[in-house]
């Protein structure tokens, strides 16, 4: 398990703060940051999460329910 493993579980879990989270995101470069969603999208599949899980994971993390992540990629 990376590191990067051990930080979404704890995140998840309530282990680790959410502003503790935020500053290991920040610490990345641009390209880094822009991979993180993919990341947390094989992370969730992982879980088996579920489109009601989404509300619950929005408020927890802090985001506005209008937030729109982006991936950095072009469609």
């Amino acid at each position: 398990m990376t590191e990067r493993d051990i930080i979404f579980n704890e995140l998840a879990q309530g282990l680790r703060p959410m502003p503790q989270g935020i500053g290991w995101f920040d610490t990345h470069s641009p390209e880094e940051q822009a991979a993180v969603p993919l990341l947390l999208i094989h992370h969730c599949m992982q879980a088996r999460a579920v489109t009601d899980d989404g509300p619950v994971s929005i408020r927890s993390a802090g985001l506005r329910p209008s937030t729109r992540l982006r991936s950095g990629r072009h469609l």
